[in-house]
């Protein structure tokens, strides 16, 4: 099974810490971590991550700036959005921007990883798929 090097951007420490703990436990290596869209542009070009799990809401250069810009830098990397947002116009328009899938929050932490890997396996995951995989397993 392949294993992902993850880049982790959110604004918030202590989730970055629980992604951090909870995927390195998993088989996952953490490439690299930021808590704002710009300091993730900036450092995306100098690691070896082929994932970012990004945040939509940040303080600055929130996730919807952001993911056009990675795109645009690293066309080979997989971006998939965490997000509270809970709406389908949200979903559509980060895959609009190039997101592999779009995954909400809260959720059950200890699905994250193999949601991760589902949704990079596949070649197309729709956010409806991805966001209802989290919800049934969250609830």
């Amino acid at each position: 099974m392949r294993e992902y090097r993850l880049f982790l951007c959110d604004d918030d420490d202590a989730y970055r810490l629980l992604l951090r703990e909870v995927l390195s436990a998993d088989g996952f290596e953490i490439a690299g971590e930021a808590s704002d869209g710009e300091a993730c542009i900036r450092a995306i070009e100098e690691t070896d991550a082929d994932v970012v799990l990004l945040d939509l809401n940040m303080p600055g250069k929130n996730g919807f700036e952001a993911l056009p810009e990675l795109r645009r830098r690293r066309p080979d990397i997989n971006v998939i959005v965490l997000s509270t947002a809970q709406d389908q116009a949200s979903a559509s328009a980060v895959r609009r921007l190039g997101a592999a899938a779009f995954l909400t929050k809260p959720m059950h932490i200890f699905d994250l990883p193999g949601l991760l890997r589902e949704a990079l396996g596949a070649n197309e995951v729709s956010g409806d798929r991805a966001g209802q995989a989290i919800h049934e397993r969250a609830s």
